[in-house]
């Protein structure tokens, strides 16, 4: 299911979902944060943290 869920991102914003910075989220999580991207038309806004090391 998050596969096809990553494609459809994908496909949809002509970019990959970040999932880099999701990581510590379960595959549920992270499959209703693009669900709500997919639905609202809008890319995921990634929130980068100072204290995180990417």
């Amino acid at each position: 299911m998050l596969d096809q869920m990553l494609n459809q991102y994908a496909d949809k914003f002509a970019d990959n979902f970040p999932t880099f910075c999701v990581r510590e989220m379960d595959d549920e999580e992270i499959t209703k944060l693009i669900q709500k991207a997919l639905d609202t038309n809008t890319p995921f806004d990634v929130v980068y943290k100072k204290e995180i090391d990417y």
